[in-house]
């Protein structure tokens, strides 16, 4: 559980300790090159360009090797994982991969063991904080659902699509 006032508390934080040591930094290099504080404000914003530079390219880089190799191979693990499982067969429409999970674990017929993995399941989604993770995840998740759906129809436990 987290509270709205802790989690802007820790942002809070977790920014201040974040740029504190590009501050020091930023002062020491104008010191030494015996500039003032006009410098050490323009390295600093320097030094932020370069982050949110590597970051792109970094974000890029991950989801290019998503996209061509990781998704595929994420898909066919959480869709050996469903089939191991015996989930139940999706519905036709689907809202998320979420939806899919809740309406597993709320369905009383279905077996308990298969609940409690649908929930345990949803929880790992619930708890992914980084965004591009989550939707990675997510997007693995409902590719999978489609496939293992497509399994059941071709082996004939599904009527139709």
């Amino acid at each position: 559980m987290e509270f709205e006032s802790r989690f802007l508390r820790k942002t809070i934080v977790g920014s201040v300790i974040g740029f504190v040591p590009d501050m020091v930094f930023s002062l020491i290099a104008a010191w030494y090159i015996k500039e003032g504080i006009i410098w050490a404000i323009w390295i600093f914003l320097g030094l932020q360009a370069l982050y949110i530079t590597v970051w792109i390219f970094r974000s890029a880089f991950s989801w290019a090797y998503f996209q061509f190799i990781g998704r595929k191979a994420f898909s066919a693990k959480i869709c050996d994982f469903l089939h191991a499982n015996k989930f139940p067969p999706p519905k036709d429409w689907e809202k998320s991969a979420q939806s899919y999970l809740t309406s597993t674990m709320e369905d009383e017929e279905i077996d308990t063991n298969i609940r409690l993995k649908a929930a345990f399941e949803l929880g790992s989604l619930s708890k992914l904080v980084r965004t591009q993770d989550l939707i990675r995840t997510e997007m693995a998740f409902e590719d999978a659902i489609e496939e293992y759906k497509r399994d059941l129809i071709r082996k004939g436990t599904v009527d139709t699509y």
